[in-house]
């Protein structure tokens, strides 16, 4: 499960987005209810109590990480749409 936890760490600085479409598809396959982080914490349920402790802070890293990534993301996007899209006021 560390190797998991490691992988995906390192995965989330190679992700692209280009588009809002892509920020969907990463937050519904990484995470949704059924998406890899969910999969981790379900799996991290059936850890030994003596591995926890050694998973628990990674794990919750790795949820803070993707939750991070995912909020700048979209607010980047959100600024660029909102850059993007002018409106002319002096219209009636």
């Amino acid at each position: 499960m560390k190797e998991k936890i490691n992988e995906l760490a390192k995965a989330l600085s190679t992700f692209t987005i280009e588009s809002l479409q892509d920020l969907e598809q990463f937050r519904i396959e990484k995470k949704k209810k059924k998406g890899i982080i969910s999969e981790l914490v379900n799996e991290f349920r059936t850890v030994e109590p003596a591995d926890k402790k050694e998973l628990g802070k990674p794990l919750n890293e790795l949820k803070a990480a993707y939750e991070e990534f995912w909020k700048n993301k979209k607010n980047q996007f959100e600024t660029s749409v909102k850059q993007t899209i002018q409106f002319d006021t002096s219209l009636p």
